[in-house]
């Protein structure tokens, strides 16, 4: 799986949330890095240094009205493919 598409097009298919592919693709690659910190897979200075750089840039971080069951299914995406 390619870094940004882990759960991209859950996120583009959720209608409420109107996205483009690339700003699916960069909010996956901020949800893949607070995961992979959170599993200590990447150091936390790395994945902050990854939102930063997002911010700088203007790159889409998050998603207004994200819910907890939207966020569970993208998450279990990552889990039946590892």
């Amino acid at each position: 799986m390619d870094f940004g598409h882990s759960f991209s097009r859950t996120l583009e298919a959720d209608e409420r949330f109107q996205l483009r592919h690339g700003e699916a693709v960069a909010i996956d690659c901020v949800f893949s890095s607070l995961i992979a910190e959170q599993k200590g897979l990447l150091p936390t200075n790395e994945a902050e240094e990854l939102l930063a750089l997002y911010a700088t840039l203007g790159l889409p971080c998050s998603i207004a009205g994200i819910t907890a069951e939207t966020y569970a299914a993208t998450a279990s995406c990552l889990s039946e493919r590892a």
